[in-house]
């Protein structure tokens, strides 16, 4: 279903057609699609025979997920307000315990490895003064909370508003869609701002269907390293979620 919808990735397209994020919510959940993709891309580095032991492809996802970890808090303090009455309990329960998870290791071991050997090379930090190493467990309790928090934000409707330049010849068309809706709106703003007005409309597929598409790969990474590895370690068992989007 979400084939040829293209989300805003400047590493990946940065074309006309693909839907970019017009309001803070939207602008969240990119960035968390984004911090998804790099762990996927780096899942694959894993030395698949003994992923415990690869501490230097452990400490590289650290930049990508603690980008995860505080963009999707940022995303569900963003939510406080929304009506989730009609929402089934095992949901929001859910939500808040992720929540609750996310928040007791955004701070931790991770953070620090991040800022002092993965992302940056602090030479204060060589050494004996070296932060000890994340242990591929400690990756996945952060990491598998994070992805299924996200799962549970793509349920939200109505929340998420999109642009996109459909004509690149006609730049002064920009289609709008929210999240949620059948259809999107195509609408002519001239330069001046004046004569603005409604041209089209068109039935599209919700770009959350893409973003679910990014989150579920990064799933089946996920999984794929937790069964190979010799140690018992968390995975995200899709029965378990309810995934609405």
């Amino acid at each position: 279903m979400s084939e040829d919808i293209k989300i805003y990735d400047p590493d990946v397209s940065d074309g006309f057609e693909n839907w970019f994020p017009s309001n803070t919510e939207s602008t969240k959940l990119v960035k968390c699609l984004l911090a998804c993709r790099d762990i996927t891309k780096l899942f694959r580095l894993f030395d698949t025979s003994n992923p415990e032991n690869d501490y230097k492809t452990i400490s590289m996802i650290s930049i990508p997920l603690i980008v995860l970890l505080d963009s999707i808090l940022e995303l569900k303090n963003l939510t406080r307000t929304v009506d989730v009455s009609n929402w089934p309990e095992e949901d929001k329960k859910k939500i808040s315990l992720y929540s609750k998870e996310i928040n007791k290791l955004k701070n931790g071991k991770i953070r620090k490895v991040r800022h002092t050997r993965s992302a940056h090379y602090d030479e204060k930090c060589f050494g004996k003064n070296a932060i000890s190493k994340i242990e591929l467990n400690e990756l996945m309790n952060a990491l598998c909370p994070s992805v299924c928090l996200l799962i549970l934000m793509l349920n939200y409707e109505h929340i998420y508003t999109w642009t996109r330049s459909p004509k690149q010849d006609d730049l002064e068309i920009t289609e709008l869609y929210i999240s949620g809706n059948p259809i999107s709106t195509s609408i002519r703003f001239c330069k001046d701002n004046s004569n603005t007005s409604i041209v089209g409309s068109h039935i599209i597929s919700d770009p959350r269907h893409k973003a679910l598409d990014i989150v579920l790969e990064l799933i089946n990474s996920i999984n794929h390293i937790s069964k190979k590895s010799k140690k018992k370690l968390p995975d995200i068992t899709l029965k378990e979620m309810n995934i609405r989007t």
